[in-house]
């Protein structure tokens, strides 16, 4: 493990999360699975970007390490270690720390300018921001860092000891950059023993024409001298030569892997990969015991150095002096009485909420600097976040076993390396393949033999959904035709490539255009800054020359204009932060939903597809007091979406529409919402007649013949009406609703016939006004009260006024049928019904449905 310190100004959270830099087109979320290991990414940028200081705001640590895998127990671990390390002079209230692990997912890539192989290994990034927070005042643990080697080696190497990790002095070789990715070449000493000379030139050759079939390579033999095959056909095939110049004359067998057809055939980019990367696959070792000389240099720090650079080296040069000039025992008591003074004067007062300094003193306001409280499972930004990640990630794994069994147990592990190969640069040769007890293959990583889907989660750090699109199209290979795949599964799968493309054609553009609005935010802040300087010079010479104010009146004057260019100061940083966290805020949604916002872009145009994946992506469900809802009337509901521009009721009836980012879909007629479609059901926003028209269309299209309504009893009966008097192709599941509509249908055929008579006719009493079926109501046979006079009776029906509604009661439940003109009062209970005269006025309250 190498540790490497930086520091920078801004711009580690766009980082960490997003992972561009030069050389390399992969974003974060393609290069690594992130891991936080402590802290709060968005509290500890909320404190960097309120500081206004000049220079470096935080410092970056990276712990940089050579081998391929280290459990997450050891990652976790080796953070604290580090911690209690770089604070042993504070205490935990004076310091934001945090930390994320960064585990490949993309093993390998060949860098974009120079052409070299990037082999890439776990790494932690860890944060600081140079803010004490206890007491307001500049913070660097380590000081000048150059000065601190001694004690920076001594915790890498007892970390490296402890841990049993590869220590740089042992690798000369390593090249490692802060993100534990290892720069190599190919440098030629693949060979050993006799004939090395020979080899090599042989191998470059075969690099530089790049050569990918194995009859080419025959002919490249050819120019070279006398070629044999020994034991042709057979597996352990290879070539021999005889050169025509050069060596003992003897013949050369090349048996090296570097000559056999699988060599051969890879494209050029894999066989640098190979070349280029080790083959062997790093494991940590069993711990080792430490030199005496790095536990004396910890001592050492602990008990001195660590202070010194608190409270010495980083205060005034007069007491630096006295400290140089003194004796150890001085020095110690030195230290103790600073550090005493320290926190007699910043412990007993809490730290103010606003505080005004000079304009060359580091500023921090701490006012809103409190810890997000909502968890996000998207953009991981906390220890709680990836606790409820790794919750998840648990569920989809136990969901992944039942889906993928049958791959598992016959996907070709030698297969699955090579399609690897080519898209997370995995080098199939760290990875010996072997049986397991079931009779699958097993893919061993350094001290673990892992099945095929453990290889893309566990060593890949894959999500389930990644990885299982990787085992189906492999297996979709290997056997010629796709298994447990349904249309639906294919479509998501194409849905979520074409996402991906476009996101990646569009991400230069992006980047280019964020640090472009960076850059022009940049210099408006300093132009804005310099003119509130020059106006508060001019203002201060003004005072200085004003020879008619008194000493106090030009006091008071200098010290208003000091806070107004402050305040002036304060509200530009105050504006620029407001646009940082704006355009962080849509970057930061574009991280989480990018695919839920490009999926709703493409429902919005007509896609079907990208609807049905935007609903099953919608796991919240959607209940609401005001229940008026159009269902699909057969047992297993379909959520197949209807793609509004692709139905003739859209022009029809003049509606719009939009579609939410859960796959709601709401139709509007002007500026009025109607009808959402919410996949399950259908739910109508209003109760006119146009509109639960227009429900019912829409869940004729989407369900079919045969629908449920849900809602009150008014709002049923008028579905019912509306879809008789529409004339619509519709069954209802409740036979009641039947009925309404049937008898509905009838009246309105008895009009349409008494208006085809010859004879005139008297007028008629609106259908409306006489009881009815349709017109009037279901009692509420449970616990319901009505009181009024009857208004009419039938064969079945005995028909009441209560209120402004008419209330059909069963006519057999009456031991004595009332009259019309009557007034009773019928009350129910659990279905049984009672019946009595009301003599005179009932003062009594009437309770219905």
């Amino acid at each position: 493990m190498l540790i490497r310190i930086s520091g920078g100004e801004s711009g580690i959270k766009d980082y960490l999360e997003d992972g561009q830099k030069q050389g390399r087109d992969y974003s974060r979320e393609e290069l690594d699975e992130r891991v936080i290991l402590d802290g709060d990414l968005k509290l500890t940028d909320a404190i960097i970007h309120k500081m206004n200081n000049d220079g470096d705001k935080y410092l970056h640590i990276t712990l940089a390490f050579k081998e391929d895998e280290i459990s997450r127990d050891s990652l976790q671990a080796i953070t604290q270690d580090f911690k209690a390390f770089a604070f042993s002079a504070f205490q935990d209230d004076e310091y934001s720390f945090y930390a994320e692990a960064h585990l490949p997912r993309i093993k390998s890539y060949t860098h974009a300018k120079t052409g070299e192989v990037v082999e890439r290994k776990p790494h932690i990034h860890i944060v600081i921001p140079k803010y004490n927070l206890l007491s307001g005042e500049s913070l660097n643990p380590f000081g000048l860092v150059e000065r601190q080697v001694k004690y920076l080696e001594a915790i890498q190497e007892t970390l490296n000891n402890r841990y049993g990790l590869a220590s740089p002095k042992d690798n000369r070789r390593a090249l490692f950059t802060d993100d534990s990715e290892m720069l190599s070449r190919y440098k030629g000493d693949t060979f050993k023993g006799g004939n090395k000379v020979f080899k090599s030139a042989l191998l470059t050759e075969l690099l530089e024409r790049q050569i990918t079939d194995y009859d080419d390579f025959k002919t490249l033999l050819a120019e070279q001298g006398e070629v044999k095959i020994r034991n042709e056909g057979k597996d352990n095939e290879y070539l021999w030569i005889k050169p025509h110049a050069g060596g003992d004359g003897k013949g050369i067998n090349l048996r090296d892997a570097a000559f056999s057809r699988d060599f051969i055939e890879l494209s050029h980019v894999q066989k640098m990969q190979q070349l280029a990367t080790e083959s062997r696959y790093e494991t940590t070792t069993p711990p080792r015991d430490n030199q005496a000389q790095y536990d004396q240099a910890l001592q050492e720090w602990h008990k001195q150095r660590a202070k010194e650079i608190k409270y010495v080296y980083l205060g005034k040069r007069s007491q630096y002096d006295a400290y140089k000039q003194a004796t150890v025992e001085e020095k110690a008591k030195l230290l103790i009485d600073r550090e005493q003074r320290f926190y007699q004067k910043h412990l007993p007062e809490p730290i103010e909420e606003d505080r005004l300094t000079d304009t060359n003193t580091d500023h921090l306001e701490t006012t809103d600097l409190k810890p997000a409280t909502q968890l996000d499972p998207g953009p991981k930004t906390s220890v709680t976040g990836q606790l409820l990640h790794d919750h998840k990630a648990e569920i989809e794994r136990v969901a992944s076993n039942q889906e993928f069994a049958i791959i598992k147990q016959n996907l070709e592990a030698k297969r699955l390396l090579a399609r690897l190969s080519h898209s997370h640069g995995v080098n199939p040769d760290k990875y010996p393949i072997s049986k397991g007890q079931d009779g699958g293959d097993r893919i061993q990583a350094g001290t673990r033999k892992l099945n095929v889907s453990d290889f893309l989660t566990k060593e890949l750090n894959l999500d389930y959904r990644t990885a299982g699109q990787i085992l189906r199209e492999v297996y979709q290979e290997q056997t010629g035709q796709v298994l447990e795949t349904t249309p639906r599964q294919q479509a998501r799968a194409d849905l979520w490539k074409t996402y991906q493309a476009e996101r990646q054609t569009g991400a230069a553009i992006r980047k280019a255009e964020r640090q472009a609005q960076a850059q022009q935010r940049k210099e408006k802040q300093k132009a804005n800054n310099q003119a509130i300087k020059t106006a508060n010079q001019r203002k201060l010479e003004g005072i200085r020359g004003n020879r008619n104010l008194s000493p106090a009146e030009r006091k008071a004057a200098t010290s208003i204009a000091k806070m107004e260019r402050i305040q002036a100061e304060t509200a530009i940083r105050e504006q620029a932060q407001s646009e940082r966290e704006r355009l962080a805020a849509i970057q930061s949604d574009e991280y989480r939903n990018g695919y839920r916002n490009w999926l709703a872009a493409r429902a919005q145009s007509g896609d079907e597809t990208a609807l049905a994946e935007l609903r099953k992506m919608q796991a919240k469900a959607k209940a609401g007091t005001d229940v008026q809802e159009i269902h699909s009337g057969i047992e297993a509901k379909p959520q197949n979406p209807v793609i509004p521009d692709t139905e003739p009721l859209l022009k029809t009836y003049q509606l719009s529409y939009q579609v939410h980012h859960d796959g709601t879909v709401t139709y509007r007629r002007g500026d009025t919402d109607v009808v959402r479609d919410e996949g399950r059901f259908v739910k109508v926003l209003h109760t006119e007649d146009e509109t639960i028209e227009t429900g019912l269309r829409l869940a004729q299209a989407k369900f079919g013949k045969k629908l449920t309504v849900r809602g009150s009893d008014a709002f049923r009966a008028s579905v019912a009406r509306v879809a008789a008097e529409k004339g619509l192709w519709v069954e209802f599941t409740d036979p009641q609703l039947n009925q309404l509509m049937a008898a509905r249908k009838a009246e309105l055929q008895q009009a349409r016939e008494k208006t085809q008579t010859v004879e005139p006719a008297q007028p008629e009493t609106p259908i409306a006004k006489s009881p009815s079926l349709f017109s009037s109501l279901a009692p509420n046979t449970e616990l319901g009260r009505y009181t009024g006079p009857i208004v009419g009776v039938d064969k079945r029906y005995v028909f009441q006024a209560h209120g402004k509604d008419i209330i059909r009661h069963e006519r057999s439940l009456f031991s004595t049928v009332p009259a019309q003109g009557d007034k009773i009062r019928i009350s129910y209970s659990r279905g049984k019904m009672k019946a009595e005269p009301v003599q005179g006025k009932d003062n009594r309250r009437s309770r219905g449905q």
